[in-house]
């Protein structure tokens, strides 16, 4: 018999052509750029027919490569966070902080915020000894020997 060459990428103890990783990659960039919060990567698995391993390593390498704003996190329930998504929460939190001049932990936790206090001191309070930096790169600098 004759023997063939394919071309193709092994994964999952599947053998797959680049035809379909290219049409895949085609059907999952259209899914992930339509999403607008953070999605689970097994419903868009379970809702379109895919094969969960195919799906975890395209999406990682668009993610990645920067061809999908986003990025993915979890451990074994892993989920698709799209930029937009990240940029209105951030916005939100920005604009209710400074609107009332508090934001409270719990609010923080209902945008996806893990360590609130480490967001917020990071964000609009930052290390006392960063301060002290800033305002050392920003003092006048003397001469040796001419100050008095």
């Amino acid at each position: 018999g004759r023997m063939a060459i394919v071309n193709g990428t092994l994964a999952e103890g599947m053998l797959y052509t680049e035809a379909l990783l290219r049409r895949q990659q085609s059907i999952l960039r259209g899914i992930f750029l339509a999403v607008t919060y953070p999605t689970p990567l097994l419903e868009i698995i379970s809702r379109h027919g895919l094969s969960e391993g195919l799906v975890q390593q395209v999406l990682q390498e668009m993610v990645s490569g920067g061809q999908l704003p986003g990025s993915v996190e979890g451990g074994l329930k892993r989920t698709f966070v799209p930029h937009a998504y990240e940029r209105a929460c951030s916005a939100a939190i920005h604009e209710s902080y400074t609107e009332h001049q508090y934001i409270d932990y719990h609010t923080l936790r209902n945008f996806g915020v893990g360590h609130p206090q480490q967001y917020m001191a990071g964000r609009y309070n930052p290390p006392t000894g960063a301060r002290q930096k800033e305002a050392k790169a920003a003092a006048p600098k003397l001469p040796k020997g001419r100050r008095k």
